[in-house]
């Protein structure tokens, strides 16, 4: 793989539970740490659009053609609007890549959805459909690639710590946009 791919990341801020929608941050950048684009767009809090808007996104960016991967930080925008990651990548073509410090706790989760939703249903099918692996100190989920093309594109994504850079900017935008200032860790 060459080294200075494109990857986009997708990050949404703070979420106001009250609130209707939250913004999602897409940013483009060529690796290592060339940013290329931002978008900005709403997804619906505890909604069911967060796949189909971040497609959108990404099929309206100049660079789209080159994009190699795209980077969520876990698989959940918005509180519990979940990521279809198959179904991003088989709409996309593009490997997508959800990354967390800690494997989640599915317990927790369970409870969590059985408490603000009625009927959790594809909700919960599609987090529990993910497998979470281990690799340079954060845990890894995707669909599209394998786990030696996610350590390769993480590594060549990456310029300090294990985040990788257009998530890490993503999530500093999405940050800035729902409190005013940019803060905490991604």
């Amino acid at each position: 793989m060459k080294n200075h791919i494109r990857s986009a990341g997708f990050s949404t801020g703070p979420v106001d539970l009250d609130a209707d929608s939250a913004d999602l941050v897409m940013a483009v950048m060529r690796a290592p740490d060339y940013l290329e684009a931002v978008a900005v767009d709403r997804v619906a809090i505890d909604g069911d659009d967060s796949t189909d808007v971040m497609i959108s996104m990404l099929e309206r960016a100049p660079q789209r053609d080159q994009v190699h991967a795209a980077f969520t930080n876990a698989t959940t925008m918005a509180g519990f609007n979940v990521i279809d990651v198959e179904d991003f990548t088989e709409r996309t073509g593009t490997p997508l890549i959800s990354i967390v410090r800690d494997a989640p706790d599915m317990g927790a989760v369970r409870d969590a959805l059985g408490t603000r939703f009625d009927d959790p249903g594809r909700r919960l099918e599609l987090l529990e459909g993910r497998t979470w692996t281990e690799m340079s100190g954060i845990h890894a989920s995707w669909a599209g690639t394998d786990e030696a093309g996610v350590r390769e594109l993480l590594s060549l994504c990456t310029v300090i710590g294990n985040i990788p850079e257009s998530l890490r900017v993503s999530r500093l935008i999405a940050s800035a946009l729902g409190s005013g200032i940019s803060h905490g860790r991604v």
